[in-house]
Formats: C-alpha cells, structure tokens, sequence
C-alpha cells in the first residue's frame, strides 16, 4: 500500500476513535446529569435517600455516593434505623474510595457512633477488613480506643469471627486493646474462646501466654466460655497447652468447666473432660450441686450419670 495512502487511512481511523471516544464521553455525562436530577429530587423524601446512598455505598459506587452528597451534604449524616451512617457501610464493606471521599467533605463522620455506640473501626473489625482499618489509624488513632454500650473494643469484635490478621494488627498497633475487659469483665480473649477461634487463642498462647489466664467479672476462664461453648478444639488446645490453672478454676459460684458444659448439654465436651479432668465431675459449687444437676437434657444428664460413675473410679485409682 502506498505509504501516503496509509498515513491518510490511519489517521482517519485515528479521528473516528477520538470522536467516538468523545461521543461516548458525552453520553456517559449525560446520563451522569440525569442520574443527578433523579437523585435530587428523591432526595426530598429522606428515606428514599437513605436508602440511595446506603445502597451505593455498600455496592461501592462512589460517583452515585458524590452525587447524593453533592446534592444534599446532610447525606453524610444519615443514619438508619441502628444510628449507622453510609461511613459504616464503607467500613463494613472495604470501600476506602468511599470513606476517603466522606471523610474529605466531613471528617467528623469518621468518630460517628450508632445507637450500640459502635464507630467504623468497630465495623471494620468485625467484618476483617484490615486494610481499612489500617487507613483509620492513620487518620485518627485515637478512635481505636472507643468502646461500645456493652464496653467492647475493636479487639472483641475481631476475635467474635475470629479474624486473626485484623486482632495481630489491633495487637500491634494498641497492645492495650487485647487486654481490656468489657463491661462483663470478658477480654477479647473470652469472646475468641466462647465463639471456637482457635487461631486466636494459639496466637495469644505465643505472644501473651498470660492472657489465656485472664478472668471475667464473675471469675469464668477462657475454659468456662469455650466449655459452655462447645468448642471441642479450644477445650483441648487449653488443656493440653494451659493445663491445671485452667481445669481446677472455678467462678464465684463455684463452678468449673464440667459445670458450664452441663448448662449447655455439651456431651463432646463432657466425655472429653471425663476423660482428662474426672474429678470435677464429682466437685460441687457453692451450694453443693455437682455438674450432673446443671444439665437441661434428661438425656444428657442420663449419660453424665454414668460418666460420675467412670470418674469416680478414675479418681479412686488414683488415690
């Protein structure tokens, strides 16, 4: 082809693909335009903008999110039914675009709280979202220290779903936080234990051994709540790591693990504890019940009769 021909050829080509580029330019701010104009005017039912720009955040569509605030600033202050802001929902979410351009129009949504009195960080933490926790900090660190109604702190809400990066970085950044007890006197370590994070309770074991030994308002262990719980591996991981310090100890009422196990009918749990701690099957609590007359069960209160009487003789050899 005649390279005259070709040069001509390529940029008319050229100029189809900038005026096609600019076309769609157009249409894409035209129907940008549009979508402002219907936003306005839902916006004047406030529940309909609620759920606007609550839906565009959590689906991560920050021009929809600039839209319903640049029509209505009072959008960053819209709360729903539990007092949580669209600021939550992209913390909830792992949406920093989002929280970035909220935080940039109002930085005060940042230290919002909802009706349990949990912020962002809360959120965030609960949901593992690490990244947007580590953008936070870098804002306000000071917000990490916040804690809600019930007195939990980030840390609590990490270890509920057991998400071990976000409880290492809380660990890191505000050691003090995986210490705190709540309003119950439970350490976020008690919440890993009752809720079977055995992750976390290994981490603890490695770092904090001390914290494994930690006792709540009414003197329950990490054993009590993971017994109560029954979570089989954290049991065992506490036994055989922790040892006697844990199986012997007993709340205010006198009851240890066996007892709490009973409440819940944890019949995992109590065989397994029949086995490595039979003496507590045969202690009683301060009004001098054994564990047998805590079960809900008939069932299960019919197999710990037989386990008293396998532990019983368990004790006996050992006498």
């Amino acid at each position: 082809m005649d390279p005259k021909l070709r040069t001509m050829l390529q940029k008319k080509a050229e100029q189809r693909a900038v005026e096609a580029q600019k076309a769609a330019d157009s249409a894409k701010e035209a129907a940008h335009e549009m979508e402002k104009q219907v936003v306005k005017k839902q916006l004047k039912d406030e529940h309909c903008g609620m759920e606007i720009i609550f839906d565009a955040t959590k689906s991560g569509n920050l021009q929809l999110v600039q839209c319903c605030v640049e029509n209505d600033l009072r959008c960053t202050k819209l709360a729903d039914s539990g007092g949580s802001t669209a600021f939550h929902y992209a913390a909830r979410y792992g949406h920093e675009d989002i929280l970035e351009y909220l935080y940039d129009v109002d930085s005060e949504t940042i230290t919002t709280k909802n009706h349990g009195g949990r912020t962002a960080v809360h959120w965030a933490a609960l949901h593992g979202e690490k990244k947007i926790l580590s953008w936070i900090f870098q804002k306000d660190p000071a917000i990490f220290e916040v804690v809600d109604k019930d007195g939990c702190n980030a840390a609590h809400f990490a270890a509920t779903n057991g998400h071990l990066s976000v409880f290492l970085f809380l660990a890191a950044k505000m050691p003090d936080l995986i210490r705190s007890p709540d309003n119950d006197g439970r350490t976020p370590a008690h919440i890993a234990a009752s809720n079977g994070h055995e992750n976390i309770i290994e981490a603890l074991h490695a770092k904090r051994p001390n914290l494994l030994m930690a006792k709540d308002y009414i003197n329950a262990t990490l054993l009590h709540y993971a017994a109560s719980g029954g979570r089989y591996q954290v049991v065992e991981f506490l036994i055989e790591t922790v040892g006697s310090g844990l199986v012997d100890a007993v709340d205010k009422n006198g009851c240890n693990a066996v007892h709490w196990a009973a409440k819940g009918d944890k019949l995992d749990i109590l065989e397994y504890l029949c086995v490595k701690a039979p003496h507590l099957f045969l202690a009683k609590d301060r009004g001098g019940l054994t564990p047998r007359a805590y079960a809900w069960d008939d069932a299960c209160a019919n197999q710990m009769k037989k386990m008293e009487e396998t532990c019983l003789a368990a004790v006996r050899k050992t006498r």
